[in-house]
């Protein structure tokens, strides 16, 4: 989950600083997200790769990356004016009210660029899902898939990001309540997690 990995605030940080280099653009903000939210997942996949990690070290460099890229934020955010901090502070807890239409369409069509990227991989996320011996028996490249998976979910984050702020909660409930509700197959879980 990009969440809870540090990804989302990478992204926000990235977003906040490109909107304040920018005078407040849309796209320079959706730009810096991206690239922060690249940045910060190669280095976790750089620092993975040394070796094995159990899942609770992930998460405790997830969280930890996660919280210094939140205070890097907020002191952006405390050293600019202050009239624009309780707005800005505001989008950064979750809001959709400051996007324009062509904003919103814009976002709208890179969601479904990367629905129907995440769609058409379907058999290999519920491959993945059961677990990499699975996926690499059936003969799916694992480390390949993984890269692209990675790729795409920091693009996702990053524009959802840009656009809305951090609203994590949503990437840990909609899946799972769906999974709940018997929605299983990636093939119908995608989807319905984008529509939910």
């Amino acid at each position: 989950d990009p969440y809870s990995l540090g990804i989302a605030a990478a992204a926000a940080l990235g977003s906040v600083l490109g909107s304040f280099l920018h005078s407040g653009s849309m796209a320079a903000s959706g730009t810096y997200a991206f690239a922060f939210s690249i940045v910060a997942l190669l280095a976790l996949m750089r620092w993975l790769r040394k070796s094995f990690r159990s899942s609770t070290e992930v998460l405790l460099v997830g969280v930890v990356s996660g919280l210094f890229f939140t205070s890097m934020t907020t002191f952006l955010l405390a050293v600019s004016d202050p009239a624009a901090w309780m707005s800005n502070l505001g989008w950064l807890l979750g809001s959709i009210a400051t996007p324009t239409l062509n904003e919103s369409v814009g976002v709208l069509t890179l969601m479904l660029v990367a629905l129907a990227a995440a769609f058409a991989h379907w058999k290999v996320l519920d491959l993945l899902a059961a677990d990499e011996l699975t996926a690499e028996s059936a003969g799916v490249d694992v480390a390949r898939y993984r890269k692209r998976f990675f790729f795409l979910v920091a693009a996702i984050t990053a524009v959802s990001v840009s656009i809305a702020g951090i609203i994590g909660f949503l990437g840990f409930l909609v899946p799972h309540a769906l999974r709940a509700s018997g929605v299983r197959t990636h093939r119908r879980l995608v989807p319905a997690a984008f529509f939910a």
